[in-house]
């Protein structure tokens, strides 16, 4: 959420996005409707459990969860999204060996990074 730089009231409007953003606001939703909070200490809530029992799974999953590396891969980060997609597939479908896979998919990255020079 954001205020736009045009809006005719802008306090106001910052406001809402507060309000709307905030714990409490966010625990209601996730109570009500099911959407998973921004808030870390909201998955470990135990009203918000008791509607949703799998944000416990959820919370572990989104503590390792790692960004895509789009700032390192820059102009080269649709190769490496791709060539990680198909290793996985690969070894998960059983189409490839896990080491093997893993092993074409590292050659193939410091290919794409020019031995690790992105």
């Amino acid at each position: 959420m954001a205020v736009s730089r045009y809006s005719d009231n802008p306090d106001v409007a910052a406001d809402l996005v507060r309000f709307l953003t905030s714990s409490e606001m966010q625990k209601y939703r996730a109570v009500e409707g099911g959407f998973a909070p921004t808030y870390p200490e909201l998955y470990r809530d135990p009203e918000v459990l008791a509607a949703n029992p799998y944000f416990e799974q959820l919370l572990r999953c989104l503590e390792g969860a790692v960004a895509p590396p789009s700032a390192i891969a820059g102009e080269r980060y649709e190769g490496v999204a791709e060539a990680v997609s198909s290793a996985v597939h690969a070894a998960l479908s059983g189409e490839g060996a896990v080491p093997e896979e893993l092993a074409t998919l590292e050659q193939e990255l410091a290919r794409m990074s020019r031995g690790g020079r992105w």
